[in-house]
């Protein structure tokens, strides 16, 4: 919080138009993340210009996950930013890579 406060304040961020998950493809645990591509995804949904765009995970390295879970959301100002992020997500499905 005294890093906030040297900064300006704490606000909550506010909540994106839009928003989508993005499924684990199979069981498993999770293994590593490859946060250079999850950058590109909050990227292309408009991060950091938009305040209100990015990504958030629902799991941590270690987790287990089953087929059709979140793994995470992406929050986008505009349809066609989220379209962008979510076919980059969809033509990299190993950004959360889970294993056995």
């Amino acid at each position: 919080m005294a890093i906030c406060q040297a900064q300006g304040g704490f606000t909550e961020p506010g909540v994106a138009p839009y928003i989508s998950p993005v499924f684990a493809n199979r069981n498993g645990q999770i293994q590593a993340v490859d946060n250079r591509r999850l950058a590109r995804i909050a990227k292309l949904a408009g991060a950091p210009g938009s305040p209100l765009a990015g990504t958030d995970s629902r799991v941590r390295i270690g987790d287990s996950v089953q087929a059709g879970e979140p793994l995470f959301h992406v929050h986008a100002r505009s349809p066609g930013e989220l379209e962008y992020a979510l076919e980059y997500a969809s033509a990299h499905p190993d950004i959360f890579q889970i294993g056995v």
